[in-house]
């Protein structure tokens, strides 16, 4: 008879923005701490988790090592009242040579890599990981996360890249579905519930709420053709 796990609740949060994030720069395991609105990002987010309904606290608060990580945990600590556990699982993809680098400059350096990785091929950029590894190491660290705290409801502080490839993961093929989920932003929470076999479910994707309406702003942001005109004359 096999031995069944203990169940938990992930809630997987991306840190707060930085100067590289709003320039553009591609961070990787590099990059500093949060700026300005980074840091209110992470404080709305903290309001957020103090209104939660008695019951669904926070049993642990886990963070990747990286700066950004570490400030966007910190400040949710302040709410929580929980200490912060660091563990390098939960870093983001190391892209090597891209690391520090703008887009228009990784298409000089790196034209054949940039070239693959928009195909959608699991492209090693830079020198450094692929997304299949990125998502074995972090099934990794949850994993041992998830044993060491019995399960519960756990707050996990990582990346973009980290939390999208470790979500895709759990449907099979991970590029495919890399390609298919939205892109995460900055303090966007994912929620995972998984049981006591391992098994996992997604129930919530990059919610926002706590910053704005994401049904809105996707409405307000997308771009749809022009309505179609009427053979119809309207009767007034």
């Amino acid at each position: 008879m096999s031995i069944r796990g203990p169940s938990a609740r992930l809630f997987l949060v991306r840190h707060g923005e930085t100067d590289d994030n709003h320039n553009g720069v591609f961070q990787g395991q590099a990059g500093r701490g949060l700026n300005a609105r980074g840091r209110v990002q992470a404080e709305k987010l903290g309001l957020r988790i103090a209104d939660l309904e008695p019951g669904i606290d926070f049993h642990a608060l886990y963070t990747s090592d990286l700066e950004r990580a570490v400030d966007t945990a910190s400040i949710l600590s302040e709410v929580t009242g929980l200490p912060v556990h660091v563990d390098e699982g939960l870093r983001e993809i190391f892209v090597g040579g891209w690391q520090g680098k703008t887009t228009r400059e990784v298409e000089e350096l790196f034209p054949e890599e940039v070239a693959a990785w928009r195909a959608g091929l699991d492209v090693a950029r830079g020198g450094g990981e692929t997304y299949t590894d990125l998502a074995a190491r972090m099934s990794e660290a949850i994993a041992r996360i998830v044993e060491r705290e019995r399960g519960g409801h756990l707050c996990l502080v990582s990346h973009g890249a980290a939390i999208k490839a470790y979500v895709a993961s759990l449907f099979g093929d991970v590029m495919t579905a890399m390609r298919v989920l939205g892109t995460l932003s900055n303090t966007g929470v994912t929620v995972i519930e998984r049981d006591r076999d391992g098994r996992s479910r997604l129930v919530v994707w990059n919610d926002v709420s706590h910053l704005r309406d994401a049904v809105v702003t996707t409405a307000k942001t997308v771009e749809l053709p022009p309505p179609a005109k009427s053979s119809k004359k309207v009767v007034k």
